[in-house]
């Protein structure tokens, strides 16, 4: 009974914090040009679809398709690209909130030779991590509760939480919502500043004639999953959190000092583990050395307004 009081004290913590979730988003049914939307090549082409299987869109008239009219040819790798990069907030992207992909599509190819792949860069397309089949997925547990990888036939009404391959027959439109942990990927990595966030479409088909149809897109959005924790500043004073992951004690330093700041560190049920009181300087640490290896988030406060919200691995083997 104990365990479930915390639990539902815990949830509520985080109902509280993320009440603000915001949802920045590019979308497009394909009807006008999209910004985001560019370097279609081989197949790709945008309009009404008159083909066998893909005789309509799924919104309104136009969608992406491999060829229109024409079956996809033999030996081809088509390709087009959606970019996510805010410009209106500096550095905006660097709050590693989670990165959401979010289509219609249906596809119609002879053999697992023949597939389609949808990948995301945050380094301006030097390396690709392939979304259908990564680790690095958010479970939704501080966004809205679904599971990073969720593909929903419309016809069947069947649901799949886990990798999905487009090769085969869809048999019917797939709603697919994939969300990428853009901090675990770049943690793990070799963290970098990002400016943008790269996801690329690609068609391969082989060398046999099979007179199929291919891919298509509908109603595309990319979206970028901003938490705005109880008021949350997209950037504060430039402040750097290292290391991440940590083992044995936490930095936080920034160009400036704070006033009145003080940091909450979170276990990953929402449960408060370490708290200070106030400081005044540009740079505070945290000991961590007594903690069990984990999730956690760390909450920076000034003048009792939150200003950081980041996730922190701790990882002492």
């Amino acid at each position: 009974m104990k365990k479930l009081i915390v639990l539902l004290i815990s949830c509520l913590i985080w109902t509280n914090l993320f009440s603000q979730l915001v949802i920045d988003s590019l979308c497009t049914d394909f009807e006008t040009p999209a910004f985001f939307i560019s370097n279609l090549s081989g197949s790709w082409q945008i309009g009404s679809p008159e083909k066998t299987v893909f005789n309509e869109s799924y919104s309104l008239t136009n969608s992406i398709v491999t060829d229109t009219i024409n079956p996809y040819p033999i030996n081809d790798t088509s390709i087009f690209y959606g970019t996510y990069a805010p410009e209106y907030v500096e550095n905006y992207l660097n709050m590693y909130y989670p990165f959401r992909i979010d289509l219609f599509h249906r596809f119609d190819t002879d053999s697992l030779e023949e597939y389609g792949l949808i990948e995301v860069s945050i380094d301006g397309g030097n390396d690709w991590a392939d979304l259908l089949t990564t680790e690095y997925l958010d479970d939704g547990y501080f966004t809205d509760d679904l599971p990073g990888n969720t593909h929903v036939n419309l016809i069947s009404q069947d649901s799949t939480f886990d990798n999905l391959i487009i090769t085969g027959n869809s048999n019917g439109w797939i709603h697919s919502i994939i969300t990428f942990d853009v901090d675990g990927f770049n943690t793990y990595q070799n963290p970098i500043v990002i400016d943008s966030i790269m996801v690329k479409f690609t068609f391969i088909s082989d060398s046999e004639e099979n007179f199929n149809d291919g891919w298509q897109i509908d109603k595309l959005c990319i979206r970028y999953l901003n938490y705005n924790v109880s008021g949350v500043e997209s950037i504060s004073k430039n402040v750097e959190i290292f290391p991440n992951p940590a083992t044995s004690q936490i930095t936080i330093q920034s160009e400036n000092s704070w006033n009145n700041a003080s940091f909450t560190l979170y276990n990953s049920l929402g449960i408060p583990v370490k708290q200070t009181n106030k400081f005044n300087n540009n740079i505070t640490t945290i000991d961590v050395d007594d903690l069990a290896d984990g999730m956690y988030y760390l909450e920076l406060k000034e003048n009792e307004q939150t200003k950081v919200f980041k996730k922190i691995i701790i990882a002492k083997r």
